[in-house]
């Protein structure tokens, strides 16, 4: 029996295993580029890098509210190359990963499965997007709130809350529900008289250092100057609007998308009958309004699992579990799905990624449920089901990752449900494997017309040659400008805003961000275009 449950384990041990090398040998060789975080979070990182008491760097109204302190930290997995990795994510999700392996042995596996078969969690792991490591990071928070009181308890906690508040303000959603889990520990704490001085001391100095080190101070900053903590709308979904409303349609729409888009396939191939359309609508109370056309376009997969971790955790809170991490993260999965349902009118397309904190929160009590039903009796087949499934997936999901893609696929995204009404379905577009690629090409993925001036621009310049780069804060256009500021100093670079000062242009080379920026250096004498990307980013050399 000792034997067998050692062999079923090995069998599950090495399937995860191979998975994981095969992602760390991705991360180090191909970048996968993800265009909000790589162009708003990355592109503050470097215009901080301007900020003086003297000079302050435009920014959209996005990047100024944004908290850019986790950011920075995937920055520094830099090194010498031109442009940031993806390892920090990996790490992060693969530490709390480890992490678990040693405190949740009976359930490890299946929640392992549940979180690897999640398309989100495992495209976004090795990406710069930060939502899995807030999953991640939140389900290492419950659990150390969920532990009774051990040295240091308190600093820890501290910690895992600042670091994620540095990545986005969900965080605080997970933070406040920690605080309130952790209060029975306090009490205990204050019964039993334990001693905790040094404790609270610790907590207090990684505050102190935490605190502006991860650019908290954008929080305090927005509230100041606009009366919210969230003062801007998230990328492409809509702005906050908190409200029950949204909760109480928001929520069938959710739960019946997770189901249905677990079908995903089939829907692509029956995107000829023009009744799909309606049909989906009408199934996922309206919210479902398109069809993922490209499969390396990884946005869903087993879905159903996120609905079934949503009722998997109400039932773990009626049944009364005993065990306080699984209580807890079924607490906290409620909580953070009912406050992003209404903070957004849901969006299934934009929105999926924003749920994965809850998610993965979710799996912990449905792994629980599955074990506790079907683990006993089913194990040596379960065991062996779930290790070739866990491979299945996670190959096809490695090979046809639309950003770092190994064999060609379709890159049309998605078509609309009203496309399949009209039987308006576009054609195919093929886009060939990453390794084809070059370094720039694989960079500006999606946002070609970029490439075409970064490219334009190490034709005919160096790094150490005089620029200017004119922006104009009232378009909002610094967003795109990390690629072209990462190979700069500020010694030869020169930030002009004209919406705060008068253009001046005297250097060699100038680049212009926004419409109305180009209009004014094309108006300017003596600088000639060398390339542009339609009206909203072009780069001049001065005329001898």
């Amino acid at each position: 029996m000792q034997d067998g449950r050692r062999a079923r384990a090995t069998i599950l041990g090495t399937s995860f295993v191979l998975v994981q090398l095969a992602q760390v040998v991705l991360v180090i060789l191909y970048e996968k580029v993800e265009y909000d975080t790589f162009s708003f979070y990355f592109s503050k990182v470097e215009l901080m890098r301007w900020w003086t008491s003297a000079v302050h760097p435009v920014m959209s109204s996005v990047q100024e509210f944004l908290p850019i302190g986790y950011s920075r930290l995937q920055m520094l997995f830099a090194g010498g190359s031109d442009f940031a990795r993806n390892q920090l994510n990996f790490l992060v999700v693969l530490g709390v990963g480890l992490y678990l392996a040693r405190y949740m042995r009976a359930h490890f596996f299946a929640f392992a499965f549940l979180a690897l078969a999640n398309a989100t969690l495992f495209m976004q792991y090795t990406g710069y997007k930060t939502d899995a490591p807030l999953a991640a990071l939140s389900l290492l928070l419950i659990h150390v709130v969920s532990q009774p009181y051990f040295r240091l308890q308190i600093t820890v906690i501290t910690g895992l809350c600042l670091v994620l508040l540095s990545i986005k303000w969900s965080g605080g959603i997970i933070l406040a529900v920690a605080g309130l889990l952790y209060i029975p520990t306090l009490w205990r704490i204050a019964r039993e008289r334990t001693p905790v001085t040094a404790d609270f001391l610790f907590a207090g100095g990684a505050t102190v250092l935490l605190f502006n080190a991860l650019d908290l101070s954008t929080y305090i900053d927005a509230f100041q100057k606009t009366g919210s903590f969230t003062p801007t709308q998230s990328f492409g979904v809509a702005p906050l609007s908190f409200g029950w409303k949204n909760l109480l349609v928001g929520l069938p729409q959710y739960l019946s998308v997770c189901v249905v888009e677990t079908f995903e396939p089939l829907w692509r191939r029956l995107r000829d009958i023009q009744q799909l359309g309606p049909f989906l609508e009408a199934v996922t109370f309206g919210a479902k309004d398109y069809v993922i056309l490209s499969s390396g376009e990884m946005r869903q997969s087993l879905t159903a699992f996120d609905a079934l971790a949503f009722f998997a955790s109400a039932f773990t809170l009626v049944a009364r579990r005993d065990d306080a991490f699984v209580r807890n993260c079924a607490i906290a999965s409620l909580v953070f799905t009912a406050v992003v349902l209404m903070a957004y009118p849901y969006q299934p397309f934009w929105n999926n990624r924003y749920f994965l904190p809850a998610q993965l929160l979710g799996y912990v009590p449905l792994a629980w449920l599955t074990m506790e039903w079907c683990g006993r009796r089913f194990a040596g087949t379960s065991v062996v089901l779930i290790a070739t499934g866990h491979l299945i997936i996670s190959a096809y999901y490695i090979v046809r990752d639309h950003e770092r893609n190994l064999v060609t696929i379709n890159d049309i995204s998605v078509i609309t449900t009203k496309q399949i009404a009209a039987g308006d379905l576009p054609a195919p577009v093929w886009f060939p494997p990453i390794y084809r690629q070059t370094l720039t090409e694989r960079v500006f993925h999606g946002w070609l017309g970029f490439k075409v001036v970064y490219d334009s621009m190490h034709k005919t310049m160096t790094a150490a040659d005089p620029l200017q780069i004119v922006t104009d804060s009232r378009a909002s256009n610094a967003d795109y400008s990390y690629p072209f500021l990462r190979e700069r100093q500020v010694a030869n670079t020169t930030l002009i805003d004209v919406a705060r000062t008068s253009l001046s242009l005297d250097k060699p080379f100038v680049i212009c961000f926004s419409a109305s920026a180009c209009r004014l250096v094309a108006q300017s004498s003596g600088y000639a275009k060398i390339a542009d990307q339609g009206p909203t980013i072009a780069l001049w050399q001065k005329l001898q």
